[in-house]
Order: C-alpha cells, then sequence, then structure tokens
C-alpha cells in the first residue's frame, strides 16, 4: 500500500509524494555536507499529438518507454520522478560543483529520450524541452527550484522546443 501511495501506477516511478520529502531531504543533506543539487524539470514535446493520433494506451507505452529510458541514465543516488501528464524531475546530488558535468548528463539523456521507438507498429520519435536549476545559486528551497528549473523549461519550450535551458540569476540561459 506504501509503494502504491508514492509511486506512479503507469511508469513506477516515484511520484510527488515521494518527491518532496526526498527532496527536501536532499537539499537538508546538501546544506549540512555543502554539497550541489541540480534539478532538472522535463517536459515532453508536443506529446498530446501521440494521443490525438495513435490513441491513449499508445501514449502510455510512450510514456512508459521514456520513463524507463531515463531510471537507465541515472545513478542509483539520483531522484527521478514523474509530476504528472508528460512531466518529470530528476534531482542530482554532487559532492563538487559540476555544471557542465551535469550539463553533459543532461544533454546525453535529452538524447537518449530522442531515440526513435516502434509503438504499436508506428515508428515514435519523441523530444523534449529541459528546464535546470542550482541549489544554492537559483532557490533554497525545493519548491523555489523546482519552480525556477520549470520557468527554464517553458523558456525552452518558446525557444522552440527539443533544447535545455538552465537558470542564470533569475532568467534561464539556452545551452
Amino acid at each position: 500500500i506504501r509503494h502504491m501511495a508514492h509511486h506512479d501506477p503507469l511508469t513506477g516511478l516515484p511520484n510527488r509524494a515521494l518527491f518532496w520529502p526526498q527532496f527536501s531531504r536532499a537539499l537538508h543533506e546538501a546544506r549540512r555536507e555543502n554539497r550541489c543539487v541540480t534539478v532538472a524539470y522535463i517536459d515532453l514535446d508536443n506529446f498530446k499529438q501521440v494521443n490525438d493520433v495513435l490513441g491513449h494506451a499508445a501514449g502510455d507505452e510512450v510514456l512508459k518507454t521514456l520513463a524507463l529510458r531515463m531510471a537507465n541514465s541515472i545513478r542509483a543516488t539520483d531522484l527521478i520522478v514523474r509530476l504528472g501528464g508528460d512531466e518529470f524531475a530528476i534531482v542530482f546530488s554532487n559532492a563538487i560543483p559540476d555544471e557542465a558535468g551535469i550539463l553533459r548528463r543532461l544533454r546525453d539523456l535529452r538524447a537518449g529520450l530522442c531515440a526513435p521507438m516502434d509503438v504499436e507498429g508506428v515508428p515514435v520519435h519523441a523530444t523534449c524541452s529541459m528546464g535546470v536549476a542550482f541549489f544554492p545559486r537559483d532557490g533554497a528551497t525545493p519548491e523555489e527550484l523546482l519552480a525556477c528549473a520549470d520557468r527554464a523549461m517553458y523558456e525552452a519550450k518558446a525557444h522552440g522546443r527539443d533544447t535545455l535551458e538552465v537558470a542564470r540569476s533569475g532568467s534561464p540561459l539556452m545551452v
């Protein structure tokens, strides 16, 4: 029952109920150990078209496939969550500041998500927009950091989708 309450039934990923306390704990540990934390907000581009053209069952298969690809692309110490619909978040905790390394990992993750997949005999090519925020620079609480990453993700969508934006002093920067 506990697992069902804290995990998304479709993808098996943690859900919001588990995300907030784990994200809070990661920030608490980061403060105590002088560590860095990064949050990436990920939204699939034009996902509604998959549901509209191929149906919701196909859309569910796409979500499951992409969730598995994301889960297989992160470390066991990272946190991935399905926020809802076609939105996901990943929290990275690092002992040293390594923005370039995190951004490289996220670009690799984005490339992996874009790899074609076959859904019910139909080739599907998914893309995503990502927004990234760093603790402590972009916020001190889980809510502030996720909101900052969310704003950066919307900037990525505004710049044509299928890209990654990094929040910089309140204004996202495309990379």
